[in-house]
């Protein structure tokens, strides 16, 4: 007869020891992986909103008029950004004439406490133009467009 002397409790248990030299080849691993991870991240990110805006400009963001008010007879624009650099915001202004919006460079009136040079596209006769206009800027362009008069 054979004598067993296995005991049949600690079956699923398995103890692992890393040398030093495995511990620093899985950091080193995990490290890599990471740094990986992350610049795809970034690769995805850059085309998220294609415009390049420059280290000084800063956009500013002013409230949306309420889209609720009726449509009136005038002169209607659809303000994109306001950018305090020229250099960007006339950026802005040729990527979006280039995609066949009507853009423009509304400049800031000299002496102002604030230079802000303002991307604005069309000149609509009624609200409702400037509102599908906006609505194609945020879904296209990825801008929070305002609608001005």
């Amino acid at each position: 007869m054979t004598d067993l002397s296995h005991d049949g409790t600690d079956d699923g248990f398995h103890e692992i020891q890393l040398s030093g030299k495995q511990l620093v080849f899985l950091f080193m691993a995990t490290t890599v992986v990471s740094v990986v991870i992350f610049l795809c991240g970034v690769l995805v990110g850059r085309g998220v909103r294609g415009e390049a805006l420059s280290a000084g400009s800063t956009p500013t963001v002013a409230p949306p008029s309420p889209s609720s008010a009726p449509a009136q007879p005038g002169i209607w624009a659809v303000q994109v950004v306001a950018l305090t650099d020229r250099a960007a915001a006339s950026a802005v202004v040729q990527r979006l004439s280039s995609k066949g919006y009507p853009a423009f460079l509304v400049t800031p009136q000299s002496g102002s406490a604030v230079q802000n040079y303002k991307v604005q596209v069309g000149r609509f006769e009624d609200r409702s133009q400037a509102e599908l206009t906006a609505g194609r800027l945020k879904k296209e362009e990825q801008f929070q467009p305002w609608i001005l008069r």
